[in-house]
């Protein structure tokens, strides 16, 4: 397997060497076992203040997975000490590349807590070979880490809905920002080609399509407006075209909109687009079906804010959440 420096320098944490490796041979997925000592000094951090001491009460070895190495899956192995500090008492040594209590380093908890988000816990777990509990607080404790260390910024307008949570009237209320987000529409201006050509070729075998598409288009100018004396004189003038057209749909909803002239009318005052917020209810469904139902609903609002919030869009923001390992050498 190569010489231990090698090893170490593969390895790659900081201020540790590789003492001793050990693995299956002739196993192509075994898993290997590497242990792993501090470089230099004995003296030991301590997991509350941080000093370092070279008094130590007791030692036992501690496991930790780690990412893999080809297709063999790797676990660290450290006799972890516990201290006596002059400030704290006795605690337990401080590990750089894990947090307390973890079962698994940072670096391994990244890539799962990312794999989490395209796909269920079950299959994150399987890929990386641990448990599906052990994925699951590790994709718990990444999504703590980032929702504390994101940038949040102030809302301007706040969109509010109601969501169904579960069986029975059990609703949450959802807020969103509706200044950042998006709402995409097929209009007439977004057809080209083919498209146009059968759109054109329906409306000349249906007239009454026609005018209700043209009728339609027209009310996409309603939003255009900047004073509410206008918005209610385009409104008046719209479902005075609907006159004689015999299109009862779009009458009954000449009466909605005009039932509603005071909410539309503020557009004018605020204009920001609500569809956000019913963009924002259907990623949550999706990700309540992707999971097959969530009972742990403080795991759950992290995770919804990582759907909604779009953290990676290419691969130089993947690489903000896998922070990558400098390379050391036993030298």
């Amino acid at each position: 397997m190569g010489s231990r420096r090698d090893c170490t320098w593969i390895l790659g944490l900081p201020g540790f060497r590789v003492e001793r490796i050990e693995g299956e041979d002739g196993d192509a997925t075994s898993r290997v076992l590497v242990r792993i000592e501090r470089r230099g000094a004995r003296r030991y951090p301590c997991s509350g203040c941080g000093r370092r001491t070279s008094r130590v009460r007791s030692a036992r070895d501690r496991t930790w997975d780690d990412l893999p190495w080809a297709a063999h899956p790797v676990t660290l192995v450290y006799r972890q000490r516990r201290v006596i500090c002059r400030r704290c008492g006795i605690r337990t040594e401080r590990i750089e590349f894990a947090d307390t209590k973890a079962r698994v380093t940072r670096r391994l908890r990244q890539q799962i807590g990312v794999d989490c988000q395209s796909m269920p816990t079950s299959h994150a777990a399987v890929r990386h070979g641990v448990s599906w509990g052990k994925a699951r607080r590790a994709e718990k404790a990444f999504l703590a880490d980032w929702d504390c260390t994101r940038p949040k910024k102030r809302p301007r307008h706040l969109g509010l809905d109601e969501i169904q949570r579960g069986k029975g009237q059990q609703f949450w209320t959802v807020l969103s920002d509706v200044v950042h987000g998006e709402l995409l529409l097929r209009r007439w201006k977004t057809v080209r080609g083919s498209k146009r050509a059968e759109l054109q070729a329906l409306f000349a075998a249906n007239r009454h399509l026609f005018k209700a598409y043209v009728l339609r288009e027209q009310l996409d100018r309603l939003w255009t407006y900047k004073t509410r004396p206008g918005v209610l004189d385009f409104l008046l003038g719209w479902i005075k075209a609907l006159r004689w057209q015999r299109l009862p749909e779009m009458e009954r909803l000449g009466d909605f909109l005009f039932k509603h002239i005071q909410g539309i009318a503020a557009y004018c005052d605020h204009p920001v687009r609500f569809g956000v917020v019913e963009s924002i209810n259907t990623t949550i469904k999706a990700v309540l079906r992707r999971a097959r139902g969530m009972r742990d609903e403080a795991m759950l609002v992290p995770k919804l804010k990582w759907a909604t919030a779009h953290p990676i869009r290419s691969a130089r923001d993947l690489m903000r959440f896998l922070t990558a390992q400098s390379l050391y050498s036993n030298r």
